[in-house]
């Protein structure tokens, strides 16, 4: 189950090493996608230092709730032409963990996008900085309960259900996603990171990824 989520993680990762953004947008974008960015950072480097493992469920809070906030990216591929594009944005994430009811949900929004996003997933990456663009609308909301996997006798936590949303891309269309599998769980010694993410083809036909990651 691993090998989106991170291609995901690895895309936020990708953001936070570019180091900044520049160029185009109004209205303080330009330094709120900055903000993201560097929060981008912050926790793909808390992640690493768990070494994404998902935590234990025996280490799970059994009651109460907590929030989480974070960031969220998205990319889309039109994969429709001969020329594929690639639209990407990074946005706000805000979720909440019932410990007691076992259910985490959460909404990603106030999207900004990234104008250079193809460059991005190019293959030299690493020497290109994420720029980020105009604010643009679009909101995906995250619906899951607590599962678990074994990993060697250890029962780790993971997420199940469906990321639902849309988002309009720079061409002015509304991409609309519904019932993205959910793949993510907790990490940390005791559930302080959530990451959640999920794959699938738009009502316009395009290519999505939807990726969440916040700390409590």
């Amino acid at each position: 189950m691993r090998d989106f989520r991170y291609l995901v993680i690895a895309s936020v990762a990708l953001l936070s090493a570019c180091g900044g953004s520049g160029g185009g947008g109004g209205g303080g974008a330009n330094s709120d996608f900055d903000a993201l960015v560097n929060r981008a950072e912050a926790l793909s480097d808390a992640l690493d230092e768990v070494d994404d493992l998902e935590t234990p469920v025996a280490a799970l809070p059994t009651s109460g709730s907590a929030t989480y906030s974070g960031v969220a990216v998205y990319f889309g591929v039109d994969v429709g032409g001969s020329d594929p594009e690639v639209f990407g944005a990074l946005g706000e994430f805000v979720g909440e963990a019932n410990f007691a009811s076992e259910t985490f949900t959460g909404t990603a929004d106030s999207f900004i996008e990234i104008t250079n996003a193809e460059a991005l997933v190019d293959d030299e990456i690493e020497n290109i900085d994420a720029i980020g663009g105009n604010r643009i609308s679009g909101s995906f909301t995250v619906d899951t309960t607590f599962d678990s996997i074994d990993d060697g006798g250890t029962e780790r936590s993971i997420l199940v259900g469906d990321i639902d949303g849309s988002i309009v891309h720079a061409d002015g269309s509304t991409q609309t996603y519904t019932g993205l599998e959910v793949e993510g769980g907790f990490f940390g010694p005791s559930g302080t990171l959530v990451n959640v993410d999920g794959f699938g083809i738009s009502s316009g036909g395009v290519a999505g990824a939807v990726g969440m990651l916040g700390s409590r």
